[in-house]
């Protein structure tokens, strides 16, 4: 997460803007993200009515005892975990690696060869999980050639990031698949957790879906 604070700062420091402003104005609007946002009090009421409570099957860690998910007099726009959206916002943000930067029909966001970039490993011979099948790129994990039983449905070359509640979203290049999987369940550890047993089931459905 630390890279992702930095990423924040640096955006603010370049462009002289919040960075809350700066992907508004870069990123969502261009986008028509109108369900994405950083902050509880700036969404409008019917917004924050449909934000997600949190899963409280398996114990809290120590810092989520109290944990608000309308996070109220929150003031951090957090780059490394704070954003609020929907499946279908985020549908529409993975279409950018589908489409090489640019939405059809929108502005285009990212140049391809930063496209390209984000979808190429940036640590070659370091593994991370799975046995080391997952390598990293700019800011997503990479599936090495072979995939992972552990993490089924994700092919080769699969782009793809886990969030702190257990959200995943990914874009597989060579099924030409996108795929997203909303959950509000924090694990223990999220770095050593296998996996989440509904998430693995999303997973291998539709990786039946594909071949069927």
């Amino acid at each position: 997460n630390i890279g992702f604070t930095l990423l924040g700062w640096m955006v603010e420091q370049v462009s002289g803007r919040p960075l809350d402003a700066f992907m508004k104005e870069v990123v969502l609007d261009p986008l028509q993200l109108r369900d994405t946002f950083f902050l509880a009090d700036t969404a409008t009421a019917a917004q924050r009515k449909r934000i997600a409570r949190l899963d409280r099957r398996l114990p809290d860690p120590s810092d989520y005892d109290h944990y608000d998910e309308l996070r109220p007099g929150w003031r951090y726009v957090s780059p490394e975990g704070g954003l609020y959206s929907t499946a279908a916002d985020l549908r529409t943000f993975l279409q950018l690696f589908r489409h090489r930067g640019q939405v059809p029909g929108r502005p285009r966001i990212l140049s391809e060869a930063s496209i390209a970039s984000l979808m190429q490993e940036s640590t070659p011979g370091v593994g991370h999980r799975c046995r080391g099948q997952q390598g990293r790129s700019l800011g997503f994990y990479v599936t090495r050639p072979g995939g992972c039983a552990e993490m089924p449905g994700l092919g080769a070359g699969t782009v793809w990031h886990q969030g702190r509640f257990s959200t995943e979203f990914w874009y597989d290049p060579g099924k030409d698949e996108i795929g997203i999987f909303l959950a509000q369940v924090v694990l223990e550890n999220a770095t050593y957790t296998a996996s989440l047993g509904e998430r693995d089931a999303f997973k291998q459905l539709l990786a039946r879906v594909g071949r069927e």
